[in-house]
This record gives C-alpha cells, structure tokens and sequence, in this order.
C-alpha cells in the first residue's frame, strides 16, 4: 500500500509542477526575454518544489514516530520459553535507519518527479510565448 500511495502521489505532484510552468509559460518566457538563464529558472522550480517539501516531510516523520510511540509504547513484555513466563520488559529500537531512507526516498522521489516537469521549461520560457493570446 505504501508503493500505491508514493506512486500516487508522484503521479499528483508531476501534473501540479507540470502545470505550474505551463500556467506560467509568459513569466518565463518574459524573464528569459530579459537574459535570466534557463538554468537559473529551472533551479527556481526545483527550490520552490523542495524548500517547502523537506521540513514538511521532516515534521511528518517525527510524528508518525511520535504517534507510533505514543500508540503501541517504547517496551514490549518478552516470553521466556525456557521459564514459561512473560515477565522480562524488552525496549523496542527506534529503526532510525528505516525512518531516513523512507523520508530520502520521498524527497528524492519529489525532486525527480519535479525535474521531469522541468522537460516543458524549454518550449515555455521560449521569447515567443510573449506574443501569444492570454
């Protein structure tokens, strides 16, 4: 269900970065007029896609470990088979390791959905969208 939901959610932000460049198509186009490279506007893109992204999936993180913790608690009751009893407290990890290759897949998986809108740069930061109809 995690996979369904990431590729989702790729799926979601590719059409809304997508459609952010095509609706802005005479801005662009209008700063690329006035010499701004296509490299710096593509980096702007990129920025405000990520800046807001990254301490939203940090926060989301954190309180999915804290909302965990809190539901199923830091220590489980450990069976002892050899003695018959479950009287041994054993404290549950936290798979830090686990937490930050999901919060990097997530944001790496944003940045290359993101950069694959960046294919539609070109044609709408081209001078001519200047002179076409509002």
């Amino acid at each position: 269900m995690l996979v369904v939901a990431v590729v989702l959610s790729a799926a979601g932000l590719l059409v809304t970065a997508s459609e952010g460049v095509v609706e802005r198509r005479r801005t662009l186009a209008a700063l690329r007029a006035g010499g701004m490279p296509r490299r710096t506007l593509a980096a702007a893109i990129l920025a405000e896609t990520l800046l807001p992204l990254v301490p939203v999936i940090a926060a989301a993180t954190i309180a999915g470990l804290m909302a965990s913790r809190g539901l199923f608690g830091s220590s489980v009751n450990a069976f002892d088979a050899v003695n018959g009893t479950s009287s041994t407290l054993v404290a549950v990890p936290i798979p830090w390791l686990r937490l930050m290759v999901l919060a990097g897949g997530a944001v790496a998986t944003s940045t290359l959905v993101t950069a694959g809108s960046l294919a539609l740069l070109g044609p709408s930061s081209d001078p001519t969208e200047l002179r076409a109809a509002a």
